[in-house]
């Protein structure tokens, strides 16, 4: 039943559309022809209509009077062509004026022998020549004979005569180009003149164009709708009587042997593709809110910054035993970074380097320490600052007192070298932080603290300050203005939610230099193969096992 129904309905369809195209197509026919009509009769009227205007106001149209819009246009009218005829004429005839006054002014401003346009005529050129062979055959006569010589009174006589003309033919030639200068003058005033006079009629026949534009533009719009209507007509005419559908069938209904819904392959596909983009989208959406920095490349794409140095996370040991071992990987990555420290900038290692972290406990006084340490060793007079007047640690790393540092220096007028201590490594000196003061960010941000930073520039070859965080406190980015560098220091593997950029956005707001990030307590066991080879995690346990087997 339901095929029947299916295939009836097609044919009824089908029927029907070629009924209802024959009845539209002759009225269709009917309507077009009544308004051919009444376009043709629109036509002819307004034809009529501009000829008679044209006739009327004496305008003589050479072409097309009426552009695309309906406009006038230029040089439609004997007027117009003749306009620009005269112009054309009357710019050429300025220009010879010029050029013949140019000669002119040329040929009255020197001697007349001595003008270019008197020596090119052929006439005088001529004349010059004879005028020095006489003169040659004078001076031999006169070589010969005396003045009174028949011969030699001959020449002179033909001499005086060669001037004479030679002369005239030059006055002739000056003569010449002034009568051209006064013709061409004459010529362009006349041309001028008629000019004048045509541009007068030219300004009264446009305002004769604005309506015969108007009047043309109507009987071309007239005219593209008679011809419209005219292809219509003929369009309907050629396909009343074809009885074709644009409708066919391709394939009858007939009755499926299976159901067509459920399909449950389609439908495990269809679930397998949406459960597959939705997972890749909310791994995406993670990926895109998570700031974490997990491994070293984390840190040049997620927070914009050159990766100074990575350093492994300490196994068994504290990182301060580790460091005490030169082939533990925490030595090796300090070294690393200390090497990078020193090409960091274009004059080669900063004087005056600030160390400092997003947040507490991610291996900034570490890094300070270290970084001290390993310059120190390099034989560079190094002094590490203890500015984390909260927090302070620096002394108990080497065992120091800190009754007395950098906060008494802050509060009091004493000399620099009075707070200095020295530590049991070579070249390395320390100013702790001293007494905890009720507001430490005052005393790094006044000018006592600027004084005694350039007094330890002055002194020593490198200045190492250890700050407290910048999140929350304002030490940091203070203290920042007061180094040649940054050192910003990451905890691999740490989730922040944006607290890296919210620091990061702090600290470069006192536009300070910036010399890159240290990546600390990275794991890199976690995160492949690769990073452990690459960071010599297993250098030395290679080794070791080498040397064993040997």
């Amino acid at each position: 039943m339901s095929a029947e129904i299916a295939n009836a309905f097609a044919g009824e369809f089908i029927q029907s559309n070629l009924q209802r195209k024959f009845d539209s197509s002759s009225y269709a026919r009917e309507f077009v022809s009544n308004q051919m009509t009444e376009a043709k009769q629109r036509v002819e009227q307004a034809e009529r209509n501009l000829n008679d205007y044209a006739r009327s106001t004496g305008l003589i149209r050479t072409g097309d009077a009426a552009g695309e819009n309906g406009e006038a246009a230029t040089g439609g009218s004997v007027t117009s062509a003749s306009l620009l005829q005269l112009n054309l004429a009357a710019n050429q005839a300025t220009a010879d004026r010029v050029a013949a006054e140019g000669r002119w002014r040329a040929i009255s401003s020197v001697p007349l022998l001595s003008s270019r346009e008197v020596l090119g005529n052929s006439t005088v050129s001529s004349l010059m020549t004879n005028r020095a062979t006489t003169q040659a055959e004078l001076q031999r006569e006169l070589s010969k004979h005396l003045e009174d010589y028949p011969t030699v009174r001959e020449k002179r006589a033909q001499l005086a005569r060669l001037d004479s003309e030679l002369q005239s033919a030059a006055q002739s030639v000056r003569n010449s180009i002034r009568a051209e200068m006064l013709a061409a003058q004459g010529t362009e005033q006349a041309l001028l003149a008629k000019l004048e006079s045509i541009k007068g009629e030219n300004l009264r026949e446009q305002d004769k164009n604005v309506q015969y534009g108007l009047l043309k533009r109507e009987a071309d719009t007239n005219r593209t709708l008679y011809d419209g209507l005219l292809k219509r007509y003929n369009e309907l005419n050629a396909t009343a009587g074809i009885s074709s559908s644009n409708v066919s069938i391709i394939d009858s209904a007939e009755r499926p042997s299976v159901p067509t819904s459920p399909n449950m392959f389609k439908n495990l596909l269809l679930a397998l593709l949406i459960g597959v983009g939705l997972a890749a989208l909310t791994l995406f959406i993670k990926d895109q809110l998570d700031d974490a920095i997990r491994v070293p490349e984390d840190v040049e794409s997620k927070l914009r910054l050159p990766l100074l140095g990575v350093v492994p996370k300490a196994t068994g040991r504290d990182p301060d035993s580790e460091m005490g071992d030169p082939k533990s990987p925490v030595s090796e990555a300090y070294n690393s970074l200390r090497a990078a420290l020193l090409y960091s900038t274009s004059a080669g290692l900063p004087q005056v380097m600030l160390v400092t972290s997003a947040q507490s406990a991610e291996g900034k006084t570490t890094t300070s320490f270290a970084t001290a340490a390993s310059l120190a060793r390099m034989g560079r007079k190094v002094a590490l600052i203890d500015a984390d007047l909260r927090r302070p640690s620096i002394h108990r790393r080497f065992g120091l007192a800190n009754d007395r540092g950098l906060t008494d220096l802050l509060t009091s007028g004493d000399p620099v070298e009075s707070a200095i201590q020295a530590t049991p490594q070579e070249n390395l000196f320390v100013i702790a932080s001293g007494p905890i003061p009720p507001s430490p960010t005052e005393l790094v941000s006044s000018p006592r603290m600027e004084h005694v930073v350039q007094e330890l520039a002055r002194t020593f070859d490198v200045v190492v300050i250890d700050s407290p965080p910048i999140l929350g406190l304002a030490d940091a980015p203070a203290l920042s203005a007061l180094a040649d560098g940054v050192i910003f220091v990451v905890e691999s593997d740490r989730s922040r939610r944006g607290s890296l950029k919210t620091a990061l956005r702090r600290l470069r707001a006192m536009r300070p230099i910036l010399l890159g990030a240290v990546l600390t307590k990275f794991d890199p066991t976690r995160s492949g193969n690769r990073y452990s080879e690459y960071y010599g995690y297993q250098y030395y346990t290679y080794e070791h096992n080498d040397r064993e087997r040997d």
